[in-house]
């Protein structure tokens, strides 16, 4: 990503400075997981304007540059590699027979919900463990009471988080 950066013209952020490469990959990542594409940023570019503006333009040309090279190169990436799990889970024959547990989400990526629903699709069973009460670190939009039966609560996590 240092040697993409070298070669742009950015607008706002300074190629030189050591912890750009390593923080707009980061950033690149989580966008990724987000299920959000360098396409989705510069559409993002047209509602702001000034500093944000060229902020996100540099972030897209980067983002843009960066796809293209791992594509050319024939690369993968963390985030491109998570996105063939669900397809992996669906046609992995253990799974299907398998009890799957998930401990400890407070919150769920674009991919992570993605390979949730595989799970819940493909996987004899899914038991989701997750935190509630007095937790400040955890965000609830809204508190639901779910009947303990399996089928209860297959449908509430896809009608409440995926």
């Amino acid at each position: 990503l240092k040697r993409i950066i070298h070669g742009l013209d950015l607008k706002c952020f300074s190629a030189s400075k050591s912890t750009l490469a390593p923080s707009i990959y980061d950033l690149i990542i989580q966008l990724k997981s987000a299920s959000l594409s360098e396409k989705d940023v510069m559409e993002a570019e047209q509602f702001t304007d000034g500093v944000l503006q060229n902020k996100l333009k540099d972030i897209s040309l980067i983002f843009s540059e960066y796809e293209k090279f791992i594509e050319e190169n024939n690369l993968i990436d963390q985030s491109k590699a998570l996105s063939y799990l669900p397809e992996i889970i669906e046609n992995d024959p253990e799974i299907r027979s398998s009890n799957v547990y998930l401990v400890g989400y407070v919150g769920l990526t674009g991919q992570a919900r993605e390979i949730v629903k595989s799970l819940l699709k493909t996987a004899k069973s899914v038991t989701a463990i997750l935190p509630n009460g007095n937790n400040k670190q955890l965000f609830v939009y809204k508190e639901y009471k779910v009947n303990r039966r399996p089928n209860h609560i297959r449908h509430y996590l896809f009608a409440h988080f995926l």
